[in-house]
């Protein structure tokens, strides 16, 4: 229902039936799948391996876990902790759904959002804000909601699913001062939950 909308990001309307035919794809090429462990290990290692990441910490992510348990794969989930505590959609989706409603063409939205990466998360929020209102933050379905703390402390517990530190606030961190930085990588209370 969410990916019918024509609202959700090109990079949300990845499914699980392209997951599995990514994973089943490289499995047949002699591919391995490695977790963050294997990479402090020399042995075992080969020249295919793949380290599955996933960017940004969507609920959707809890979608993939029978693919990783049916082929055993390991990932690595890196959560921006904020959007799990404040429950705002990322403001790439809000940009995109709500240009999408204008009738924005595609090209103009991303010149806008490379321009909105040069900013750091505060003045990119001011900016959603002022141009579709605070309301605009909130997600419109699953797909584009961050995890909730509880759902994040479930899924961190399963057995293939690595959490990994994307910043507090999703911070594009060339934007930022060394303090500022420093603050944003370091692992507050609500990420050591996890």
């Amino acid at each position: 229902k969410d990916l019918q909308s024509n609202l959700m990001h090109p990079q949300q309307k990845f499914t699980v039936e392209n997951f599995r035919m990514f994973f089943e794809y490289f499995l047949s090429k002699g591919y391995n799948f490695i977790s963050p462990e294997d990479l402090e290990k020399e042995e075992g290692l080969t020249k295919k391996n793949i380290l599955m990441t996933f960017d940004d910490g969507n609920f959707s992510n809890h979608l993939i876990l029978p693919l990783l348990n049916e082929y055993k794969i390991p990932a690595i989930f890196f959560i921006p902790t904020t959007y799990t505590k404040t429950q705002k959609s990322f403001w790439v989706d809000v940009l995109y759904r709500n240009r999408i409603k204008q009738g924005v063409d595609e090209s103009k939205m991303w010149e806008e959002i490379v321009f909105l990466k040069k900013s750091n998360h505060i003045e990119i929020e001011k900016y959603l804000i002022q141009n579709f209102g605070a309301n605009s933050l909130k997600p419109i379905g699953d797909i584009d909601r961050p995890f909730n703390v509880a759902e994040l402390k479930a899924f961190a517990k399963e057995k293939f699913v690595h959490i990994g530190n994307h910043t507090l606030d999703h911070a594009s961190l060339p934007h930022y001062s060394e303090d500022e930085i420093r603050i944003q990588g370091e692992l507050s209370e609500n990420q050591k939950a996890y």
